[in-house]
């Protein structure tokens, strides 16, 4: 049992974005929203054993790397964002043109904050 209260948010970097890609397409219900930042893995993304569920509609995933990066690290960014749309979650893919450096996109803080609104609010009751 998770000690926290309210919707979580889940963002990785490299090999954190594939590990945070995983837990919140396995674990939907666990999540409001998944930031993937350049998901990196030495192993394909197989997540065809995983069967979609209503908590996947809720799910804000968000896949973003650089263009110009390994191109195994935009393989990867396009299979999670993939899996996402196959599993029903609202997904957003972006890769970041003239990009190539595996690292944070110089917008990210904007990026993050623009998901983590969007997630909060979509997990928030609605009020009559």
């Amino acid at each position: 049992e998770l000690g926290a209260r309210g919707p979580l948010l889940l963002y990785g970097f490299s090999q954190g974005g594939a590990a945070a890609g995983e837990l919140a397409l396995r674990y939907p219900e666990r999540f409001a929203g998944v930031l993937l930042l350049s998901p990196g893995t030495a192993t394909e993304v197989t997540l065809d054993d995983v069967v979609a569920t209503p908590a996947h509609a809720h799910l804000i995933l968000r896949c973003d790397a650089a263009a110009g990066e390994a191109g195994s690290t935009v393989k990867t960014t396009r299979q999670y964002c993939a899996a996402g749309e196959r599993l029903g979650a609202r997904t957003r893919l972006r890769l970041v043109e003239d990009a190539t450096e595996h690292a944070f996109p110089e917008d990210f803080r904007a990026v993050f904050g623009g998901w983590a609104r969007e997630s909060l609010a979509a997990a928030a009751p609605a009020t009559k």
